[in-house]
């Protein structure tokens, strides 16, 4: 099927998916509670075993763990800012918004202005360790995971914010190589 934009590399459209990739992309359906599959996952699907690892990685940064999901969405939204990545910001700016998060503090944090948006403070350091993760992770201190852990973070939170931050790193870069943009971007045209 032809796309509304094709990203730089082919990709296998819902219609046309079969085995392991058709599965994949009904738990995603169901993951995400849309009946779409959002276009970067497409972007693995000519690799099963890429894309069931994408799926899974999702499944275990959203739908489980001990970290609130506007929370982790918002980190999705500050690394993806921090790294210029449209496709990523515009869409978990939408999930911030969709899990609780103000129109306007999803508009500061779109924005790259961490300190304008209104965030629990027990979660602000770790939204800024995200930028910092994201730009310099090497310059990442013991005094920044202590500063986290005094504001109430158990090692667990830290953890799960740090790896939602560096998934996005990697998922930030597999949308933009391959021309990913747009929202729906990849979609089936009618």
């Amino acid at each position: 099927m032809v796309t509304t934009a094709p990203a730089r590399i082919r990709v296998v459209q819902e219609s046309e998916a079969t085995g392991e990739t058709a599965e994949l992309y009904q738990r995603l359906r169901e993951a995400f509670r849309v009946p779409l599959v959002p276009d970067v996952f497409k972007l693995a699907s000519l690799r099963p075993d890429f894309l069931r690892v994408l799926t899974d990685g999702y499944e275990s940064m959203f739908l489980r763990g001990v970290l609130p999901r506007e929370v982790k969405e918002t980190i999705a939204t500050v690394v993806s800012q921090t790294n210029a990545c449209q496709y990523c910001t515009r869409a978990h700016s939408l999930f911030m918004t969709a899990f609780g998060v103000s129109q306007e503090s999803a508009q500061a944090i779109e924005s790259g202005d961490i300190d304008g948006a209104a965030v629990d403070e027990r979660y602000r350091g770790l939204l800024l360790l995200a930028a910092k993760v994201t730009q310099h992770a090497y310059k990442v201190t013991d005094e920044d995971i202590a500063a986290l852990k005094s504001a109430g973070l158990s090692d667990e939170e830290v953890l799960e914010g740090v790896f939602v931050a560096c998934m996005f790193n990697g998922i930030n870069r597999l949308a933009d190589t391959f021309g990913l943009f747009e929202l729906m971007q990849l979609r089936e045209a009618q």
